[in-house]
């Protein structure tokens, strides 16, 4: 007689389960045939890029005047060029709080400086509290100045493409990033 009652129960308490599938499953069928959402966002943002001496070069805007940047995968930090502060519009300081960045190049080790905070427009997405630091690239931006007229701002590092999810896409030289 126990055994009767146990599985009267069961049987209700599956026949109630049951029910909620049945109400369920075309629910979850009529998600399944929706389109996908992205992970991210708007997630598929693109800017065009160029390439000189295979140097893939951006085009942005720095404190709201065009800028151009240099896409360098190696570099480990986004620099800015102080050769042009005045230019754009930001101001540069020794780091005496926090440790020194010391940037190493062909040319040696040097010191980069803090800047203050700046604004970068890089297509769809706006950087406003990013730690960029500087230091002075007048020499190495010349040739791109004397070639082709375009002033060089600075230098996207790794740490701005890790952040952003920045990928090169040198086939249809464009650069995708995700906010």
């Amino acid at each position: 007689m126990m055994y009767a009652k146990i599985h009267r129960q069961c049987i209700k308490k599956r026949s109630w389960w049951e029910s909620c599938l049945v109400l369920w499953i075309p629910f979850i069928l009529g998600l399944s045939c929706s389109p996908v959402r992205p992970l991210y966002e708007n997630e598929d943002h693109h800017v065009p890029f160029r390439t000189h001496g295979g140097i893939p070069l951006i085009t942005a805007k720095l404190n709201g005047k065009t800028a151009h940047f240099i896409v360098d995968t190696g570099a480990s930090i986004s620099l800015l060029n102080e050769g042009e502060a005045d230019y754009f519009g930001f101001q540069t300081r020794q780091d005496e709080l926090y440790n020194e960045v010391c940037v190493t190049d062909l040319n040696g080790t040097t010191t980069a400086n803090r800047v203050t905070p700046c604004v970068l427009e890089l297509g769809t997405l706006t950087v406003k509290s990013h730690h960029f630091k500087s230091r002075d690239m007048v020499e190495f931006s010349k040739p791109f100045m004397e070639q082709e007229g375009i002033r060089i701002a600075g230098i996207l590092g790794s740490d701005l493409m890790a952040y952003y999810h920045l990928q090169i896409d040198f086939k249809n030289h464009v650069i995708s990033f995700k906010k």
